[in-house]
């Protein structure tokens, strides 16, 4: 695990300029080197060979091609042996080797055979060309900025600012991006919050070359595996290939059913791990994570998340947050994260759980519409659009709205619409349609099944650029690497043959409700029902309670900072009146309780950036 960093040009100052940017992502080790007009660094976590022979940047035949890699290979063993049979040498018992030899020799189809997370950059210097790639699901960041000649790549966007501020690139907002940023909480990729600046997309390899600037997108090879026979066969390969290192595993348990499984199968594998948990106050989540901890044998810490506690993240998030995403879980991940980290170096989590088994409340909604009658023409019959904006859109109409939109979608067959309605943050405030129209660029759903369909939306979007983001960027801020077991070829091949539409997750519940090995304190065996059954709640913070009602003067000044920057994607007549008219103000804060949020945080991460005016 590391943070990886290069641009044209040799340059070992600013390349010790963006390795500094990413030093938290790498404390053990730091590499660059200039090859034929070309810097290449690496801030280096050591996980898999502890060993100076682990160290990037790595170089194949004599300099022929380099890497600088972020990620973990979790079969790098057995491809290891693979590659030896063919006659490959090794020189480490580096993962980072292996996926170095493998594409020398076998190109871009040797990721077919990876199962891991990666985001890595090869450089051809003969042929003068880089090629970047990046995992199927996005867990690992990757960001490329092309203005002009001047080529870079980051795992983090503020080495990129750091680069362009050194060349005196301005960054222009983009409005693609701020579109999808106010309606979703996110840029939806390849889109970031500036023009120079996009994301490499997931499951890709974007081959650039340095002398004519010109790149191309290729889509990985999907992995090919055999579809595990059951639940219980498809989560306990990916936790036991999640388990690979040589450094100290733990786990965060937050009492939700994804975090559950994942501690299940570490008891039915024999793995008792040390596991974290924060506990927000007014919630239950930290005494459900007691008792699962209890039941499956795990080692067991719980922080509080005071008022004071959030006081002292909120303080410090905003140098390690680089990139406009809105979600109030990043200070709840950043303290957990941060108790984390002084005990172990990686930690399993949750995350794509509800991706992959439909765990989310609109997959529900979208179920109980099927049952709505006559609904078609609705919205245009009772006029809704000509009040958005208005105090009475805001306190009465919207929720009912946002309902009836979803069902119009359904019954005209434009599911996209109505997934925006159900997961935007910013109402008719912020440019749905241009939103929109990168989801329909970009998105090609293959399956007709609704519920299928949304959650294919949030597989594509919602995960990697909101939750891998928020969980790379606050458990690296603190030198811990993240790992996702539900994100698996297995766990993926086995969602898609077996889920069908919205059951509430039953195939996990059945799997927490079968027989334990009777390990629990009590002598039970299988888990209590109401651990089982219990309610999705996220990991989110009250945001009124914690931010609204002790940090509005900085939200006004965020707005105020929004508008001076002229910034796309909203409303501006809405900005003012959230600023200007305090019972409006109040109204976007009780039923759009993101978008507040959202300019606060867009303010903070453009204030680090040279942006162009």
């Amino acid at each position: 695990m590391c943070g990886i960093f290069g641009f044209t040009g040799s340059d070992q100052a600013l390349g010790g300029a963006l390795g500094a940017s990413l030093s938290h992502r790498g404390p053990d080790d730091e590499g660059i080197e200039t090859e034929s007009g070309v810097t290449l660094g690496n801030r280096r976590l050591s996980i898999i060979d502890l060993s100076a022979r682990g160290h990037q940047p790595m170089w194949w035949n004599n300099r022929a091609i380099g890497i600088v890699y972020n990620g973990e290979i979790y079969n790098h063993k057995e491809l290891r042996k693979e590659l030896e049979a063919e006659g490959a040498r090794f020189a480490s018992d580096s993962d980072t080797e292996v996926l170095l030899v493998g594409y020398a020799r076998h190109g871009l189809s040797f990721f077919s055979k990876a199962r891991g997370m990666w985001a890595c950059a090869f450089f051809h210097p003969k042929e003068q060309k880089l090629v970047l790639v990046r995992d199927y699901y996005g867990i690992k960041p990757l960001y490329v900025l092309k203005a002009g000649r001047e080529i870079a790549f980051a795992s983090e966007m503020k080495a990129l600012g750091e680069f362009a501020r050194a060349r005196n690139i301005p960054l222009s907002l983009s409005e693609d991006g701020l579109a999808s940023f106010f309606t979703f909480g996110y840029a939806m990729h390849p889109h970031t919050i500036f023009n120079e600046i996009k994301k490499v997309e997931p499951g890709t390899a974007h081959t650039i070359s340095l002398q004519s600037g010109e790149s191309s997108v290729e889509h990985l090879p999907r992995p090919i595996v055999i579809t595990p026979e059951s639940f219980d066969d498809a989560i306990q390969d990916s936790v036991e290939r999640h388990l690979v290192s040589d450094v100290p595993v733990g786990i965060f348990l937050s009492g939700g059913l994804d975090s559950t499984a994942i501690a299940l199968a570490l008891q039915k594998l024999g793995h008792p791990l040390s596991a974290y948990t924060l506990e927000i106050e007014g919630r239950k989540d930290a005494e459900y994570a007691k008792r699962i901890a209890s039941y499956t044998g795990l080692s067991h810490k719980s922080f509080s998340f005071t008022q004071e506690r959030f006081e002292d993240v909120y303080r410090r998030i905003w140098n390690s947050v680089d990139d406009a995403v809105a979600d109030s879980a990043l200070f709840t991940n950043f303290a957990i994260a941060e108790e984390a980290a002084k005990d172990v170096k990686v930690v399993l989590a949750g995350e794509g759980g509800d991706e992959m088994f439909f765990g989310y409340e609109r997959y529900r909604a979208l179920q109980k519409l099927r049952h709505v009658w006559r609904v078609r023409g609705l919205w245009q019959h009772f006029g809704l659009q000509s009040v958005a904006h208005t105090d009475a859109y805001m306190r009465l109409i919207r929720p009912i709205a946002r309902r009836v939109r979803l069902a119009e979608s359904w019954l005209s067959g434009d599911l996209l619409s109505g997934y925006a309605d159900m997961a935007s943050i910013g109402g008719d405030m912020g440019d749905r349609v241009k939103a929109l129209k990168t989801l329909r660029t970009n998105v090609r759903p293959t399956r007709s099944n609704m519920e299928y369909q949304m959650s294919f939306f949030d597989q594509a979007y919602y995960l990697p650029d909101d939750l891998l983001y928020k969980t790379d960027i606050t458990t690296m801020a603190h030198s811990i690497e993240a790992r996702v077991p539900f994100l698996d070829a297995g766990m993926e091949a086995y969602a898609r043959a077996t889920q069908t539409g919205y059951d509430g997750k039953k195939q996990l519940r059945d799997y927490l409700a079968r027989p334990v090995r009777g390990i629990a304190s009590n002598g039970a065996s299988t888990l209590p029902s109401d651990l089982i059954l219990k309610e999705k709640v996220g990991f989110s913070i009250p945001i009124r309670r914690y931010v609204y009602e002790r940090h509005r003067q900085d939200i006004q000044e965020s707005i105020s900072a929004l508008l001076k920057l002229n910034v796309p994607g909203i409303s501006h007549k809405a900005l003012l009146r959230m600023r200007d008219n305090p019972s409006y103000y109040e109204a976007v804060e009780k039923y759009l309780p993101q978008l507040p949020f959202a300019c606060l945080v867009l303010a903070r991460v453009l204030a680090r950036y040279q942006i162009k005016h």
